[in-house]
């Protein structure tokens, strides 16, 4: 069978990158891009004391188990492995 893929270059280069945090939590819509800068702004002027994950949880914009689902399928898209919803 001949299957016609219409996203086949953007697939492939998506799929061997590792995503940002930031970048995972936007793409689920568990975040805004302008709620995700902010938190950004955040940690950029606190000298990355704090971790994104950690503002972003205490700001009230993800829950602690959002954060873990995004450094869980970081950790899968580092790895090689597909992430389908």
């Amino acid at each position: 069978a001949n299957f016609d893929i219409t996203c086949s270059g953007f697939c492939r280069r998506e799929a061997s990158r590792t995503l940002k945090l930031g970048e995972i939590l936007q793409l689920r819509n568990m975040v805004t891009p302008e709620q995700l800068q902010t938190a950004l702004n955040i940690q950029r002027l606190s000298h990355r004391k704090f971790k994104l994950g950690e503002i972003l949880v205490a700001q009230n914009l993800i829950t602690q188990l959002d954060l873990q689902k995004g450094l869980m399928e970081q950790a899968w898209r580092k790895h090689g492995f597909w992430v389908i919803d």
